[in-house]
């Protein structure tokens, strides 16, 4: 069975929201959804995302997780996803849909424990790109660029 905390809510069969603060432990199991949002975390399984992971400031994906997004993240700038110990973050069939908010660059997953995968296509912004460090410990999504000033 997956367990959850009482924080954790289902808006519709179709969306799985995880609150602040909240953690939604898979109790070592598999979980396909089609969506997935919030502030809190998923933990202790695999689950795949197949539509749109929408992190509402900070989503993490707790210790011993596998998770793999074939869907969309959809991000404004200074929104993350963090990883445990242990877990993985596959991106390479995802695609990053920007906000209005965008910077130049910002740093959206991090995995200093865990690891990032695959190299997602951006849309909502034109020129940005994602970058996967080599040691696949974060990701960041920007528009590349020589910056100069003229005086």
């Amino acid at each position: 069975a997956i367990t959850a905390n009482a924080n954790v809510t289902s808006r519709s069969a179709n969306r799985i929201s995880v609150a602040s603060g909240a953690a939604f432990d898979l109790g070592g199991f598999t979980l396909a959804a089609r969506n997935l949002a919030g502030a809190g975390a998923v933990s202790n399984g695999t689950i795949t995302v197949a539509g749109t992971l929408a992190p509402e400031g900070a989503f993490s994906f707790g210790d011993n997780t596998a998770a793999t997004l074939s869907g969309s993240l959809a991000l404004d700038s200074g929104e993350t996803v963090t990883l445990g110990a242990g877990s993985t973050l596959d991106l390479s069939s995802a695609t990053i849909v920007l906000g209005e908010n965008e910077t130049a660059y910002w740093t959206f997953a991090t995995g200093p424990a865990g690891s990032i995968t695959g190299t997602p296509a951006v849309t909502g912004a034109k020129g940005y790109k994602v970058q996967i460090s080599a040691d696949g410990s974060s990701a960041r999504v920007g528009r590349p660029g020589l910056i100069f000033a003229v005086k």
